[in-house]
């Protein structure tokens, strides 16, 4: 995955990636690629898939976890630093 507009500073201050982690097959390389992007990142994502990707951020160093809600719905907001970048 190599990701990057022409003018691109590296590492940008955010990377957001918001209700996209369901279509893909490579989590943790995704994830990745997000915290080497940026120098901070935050996902989102529906709380029913909460069971199958809460798992990959439980070894991500500095790691929040936040749920929200908005009427009946409920989603999880996550995001970390990346010390490195």
């Amino acid at each position: 995955l190599n990701f990057r507009f022409p003018d691109m500073p590296q590492p940008v201050d955010l990377v957001v990636a918001c209700e996209m982690l369901y279509y893909v097959k490579d989590i943790p390389r995704i994830l990745d690629r997000l915290s080497q992007l940026g120098r901070a990142c935050l996902v989102t994502y529906y709380e029913g898939q909460a069971a199958t990707l809460d798992p990959h951020f439980a070894d991500r160093p500095g790691c929040q976890r936040d749920p929200f809600r908005s009427g009946d719905t409920e989603w999880c907001a996550v995001w970390w630093r990346n010390c490195g970048a």
